[in-house]
């Protein structure tokens, strides 16, 4: 009973660990219970977003969304052309100098990507600038395939978080539980057989055991 206990404990804690890991992604997480599916996707789609808005002022944010995008092979919340939408570049590291690029009202923005969304199985050059802009890159078509991750983070971190992770503390909750009750059920039946034999005055005497007694039964 105690093994199982303790590896209950170790199982959920881990999932915690995790789920925390991400916890600047998660838009109003309560650390107190382990979320559901439902609410991580509704939480991640949020967090997500508000984490590529500030992405180009703030560094911790910045370092996790980077990290995420290596880690899990995604770009972006949805699609990597979520970032198209952000001003995410620094005015400072923008050539305004090269075709087709200008700083709009509100910030730099254009069908550009962070590194990190770069394929690492790619066999050309990464593409992560003018991803859409065929003419500004030799042999190359955007809707033939690009050189960035297409899967969005979101669907990724749902994916690992709510039905894998949830799923297998899931499963270990349930299997964890039956054992227990198993153990629970077999023990009453030891203890009331001892009991009965106690009774006859033979503590080796064979007796039937029970879960609950029934009325003149015995």
């Amino acid at each position: 009973m105690i093994g199982p206990s303790v590896a209950l404990i170790a199982v959920g804690g881990y999932a915690k660990v995790e789920v925390e890991s991400k916890i600047r992604l998660i838009e109003s997480f309560n650390t107190a219970a382990l979320p559901g599916t439902w609410y991580l996707n509704r939480a991640f789609d949020k967090g997500i977003y508000k984490a590529m808005r500030n992405y180009k002022t703030n560094k911790t944010l910045k370092i996790e969304i980077d990290t995420l995008q290596i880690d899990f092979r995604c770009c972006g919340n949805n699609k990597y052309t979520d970032w198209f939408k952000i001003s995410w570049i620094r005015e400072e590291y923008v050539n305004t100098d090269r075709k087709k690029t200008e700083i709009q009202v509100g910030g730099y923005r254009n069908d550009d990507v962070p590194f990190s969304c770069c394929d690492s199985a790619s066999r050309r050059p990464c593409i992560n600038h003018h991803v859409h802009d065929n003419d500004m890159h030799y042999s190359y078509d955007y809707r033939m395939k690009t050189t960035i991750y297409p899967q969005g983070c979101r669907e990724s971190l749902v994916t690992f978080y709510g039905k894998q992770l949830m799923t297998y503390t899931g499963f270990a909750l349930l299997g964890t539980a039956a054992f227990q009750l198993i153990v629970v059920i077999m023990t009453r039946f030891l203890q009331t057989s001892i009991a009965q034999a106690l009774e006859l005055g033979d503590p080796e005497a064979p007796t039937i055991g029970y879960f609950f007694k029934l009325t003149g039964q015995f």
